[in-house]
C-alpha cells in the first residue's frame, strides 16, 4: 500500500465525515472509493479519446 496525504478544505473534511458515519465506513475508506471511481471514470474517457484520435471504430447508438 502506498501512503498518500492530502488537505481539504473543512466542507468537504466534515462531508467526508458525515458520509463515513453514515455508511459505518472511515474516512480512508470514502476517500479510496472516490479515488477508484475516479480513476475508472478518466481512464475509461482518456481511453476514447485515443480511439478517437486514431480514427478506429468505436461503439456507437444505432437507429433503433
Amino acid at each position: 500500500m502506498r501512503n498518500l496525504s492530502i488537505t481539504v478544505n473543512e466542507e468537504i473534511g466534515q462531508r467526508l465525515e458525515a458520509l463515513a458515519d453514515q455508511t459505518g465506513n472511515t474516512v480512508d475508506g470514502c476517500v479510496m472509493i472516490a479515488l477508484q471511481e475516479f480513476l475508472e471514470g478518466w481512464e475509461d474517457y482518456v481511453r476514447m479519446v485515443a480511439v478517437i484520435h486514431q480514427g478506429e471504430s468505436r461503439p456507437s447508438l444505432g437507429a433503433v
